[in-house]
């Protein structure tokens, strides 16, 4: 077997899903369906998953801050937010649900949770790889517009429509990928999002995630790959998912192909060539020695 084929399969999987739907300044609809049948998925395909909903400012600070404290170096992370974000200064922001909508820039940055910030902390725990999944690029109000907007008022967004109105925000910016990372957003850079799709429970990003993500065989790339496909066909190119990469080997699956039967992991954690013929040599000890001895013909 390839030795490459090895680590995804073997190595703890840890995920954190967020949904956050009761914002003070008007509710969404489906982002806690979307993290809670994501949960669902996930636990499915052999992940440990911490599940919250609807935090405000210090919880969702302090949540995340647990959640990576449970990161183990080699784990395969999977960390992903449904609800409210925006850009302001090259930064991304998830927005709690208590975030107030008249105070300026300064309160966002203390209120809100940086995404970039995040993402650091998990690189810094050592992790095999980290997929990061952003469905937030809903219109919102920006520190850039008049105070004082409401989610109700100019900057809120009809289902089914691709323009945004004055005082609406920017959707999200690009972020850099540490090593061995995956970042997918429900839409390109600057661009904005539906929070509905066809099956009307989940955002339309993710929906497409929970139609994919428990294929044994596919590559985490290709499987945001066949989102975004599923996602610009459906919206008829309106809403186009982007994807940032920092991978640097092939054969990263959340599942592995059903064919595949790894070799197990050694108590003394050898690996490579070494490991695998250690447990030959094991097997083979088993075996019925053959008969040597010389018969002379009849």
């Amino acid at each position: 077997m390839c030795a490459a084929l090895i680590p995804t399969v073997q190595r703890r999987k840890v995920a954190m899903t967020i949904g956050n739907n009761n914002y003070d300044a008007g509710a969404l609809e489906n982002c806690v369906f979307d993290a809670t049948d994501l949960s669902d998925k996930l636990k499915e395909i052999g992940f440990s998953v911490t599940l919250k909903i609807n935090l405000r400012s210090e919880q969702m600070r302090r949540e995340i801050e647990k959640f990576v404290e449970t990161i183990r170096r080699g784990d395969l992370v999977f960390f992903f937010f449904a609800g409210h974000g925006t850009q302001w200064e090259d930064q991304n922001y998830l927005l709690p649900c208590d975030h107030n909508l008249d105070k300026g820039s300064v309160e966002l940055r203390n209120q809100s949770t940086n995404a970039q910030d995040v993402l650091a902390l998990l690189s810094n725990k050592n992790p095999f790889v980290i997929v990061f999944l952003l469905d937030c690029c809903r219109d919102y109000w920006t520190p850039s517009q008049a105070r004082g907007r409401s989610l109700a008022g100019s900057s809120h967004r009809m289902p089914g429509s691709s323009h945004r109105t004055a005082g609406s925000s920017q959707g999200m910016t690009r972020m850099a990928a540490p090593p061995n990372s995956l970042i997918g957003f429900a839409c390109a850079p600057g661009e904005v999002a539906d929070d509905e799709s066809l099956n009307r429970r989940n955002g339309r990003f993710t929906s497409h995630i929970l139609q994919h993500i428990t294929r044994p065989g596919e590559e985490v790339i290709m499987l945001l790959v066949d989102v975004a496909h599923g996602v610009v066909a459906e919206t008829h190119g309106t809403q186009r998912p982007f994807t940032t990469s920092s991978f640097y080997q092939r054969g990263i699956w959340l599942v592995p192909p059903k064919t595949l039967n790894p070799t197990p992991v050694q108590p003394n954690n050898e690996g490579g060539v070494t490991g695998v013929v250690s447990h030959v040599f094991q097997k083979a000890r088993h075996l019925p020695l053959p008969d040597l001895r010389h018969t002379r013909p009849t």
